[in-house]
């Protein structure tokens, strides 16, 4: 219970008020890790592993963070509920949209855990802030 407030606090300073986000349960947090897992392989460092062939990734710069929304735009891909993790422990998922607002204060919200992810499993595509400072964007080629 500890971990739902201070991620309820964390997320009312990251938007205006709470129904901009939903905490999941530990059921609902469990599947959808299961899917992104099933899409996403996960090396053995915590990171994704990008050598998959069905991959198409772009790497990002701090700077770019703000440009993500027109970058996914651009692939094609819509605003859609997305997932927000961290890779290490059992913390519950976030329910949310990917905002503008979100992308400024994503600083803080990576700074809750190590290796943050934004995973949106309508259309298969991942946001990965590792912990070396790296930012990815990937998707699965096939599909949309």
């Amino acid at each position: 219970m500890k971990i739902v407030n201070e991620l309820t606090q964390l997320l009312q300073d990251v938007y205006d008020h709470p129904i901009s986000f939903e905490i999941l349960t530990e059921t609902l947090s469990s599947m959808i890790k299961k899917e992104f897992s099933a899409i996403f392989p996960i090396a053995s460092w915590n990171r994704i592993d990008w050598t998959v062939s069905m991959m198409s990734k772009i790497k990002l710069n701090e700077e770019d963070i703000s440009k993500i929304p027109f970058i996914l735009e651009l692939k094609g891909f819509k605003n859609f509920p997305v997932y927000i993790f961290w890779g290490y422990g059992n913390d519950p998922l976030i329910k949310t949209k990917l905002t503008n607002k979100l992308l400024e204060k994503i600083t803080e919200l990576a700074s809750f855990r190590s290796d943050l992810y934004i995973f949106c499993p309508r259309q298969k595509y991942v946001i990965e802030f590792f912990h070396d400072g790296s930012i990815n964007i990937g998707w699965i080629k096939c599909e949309k």
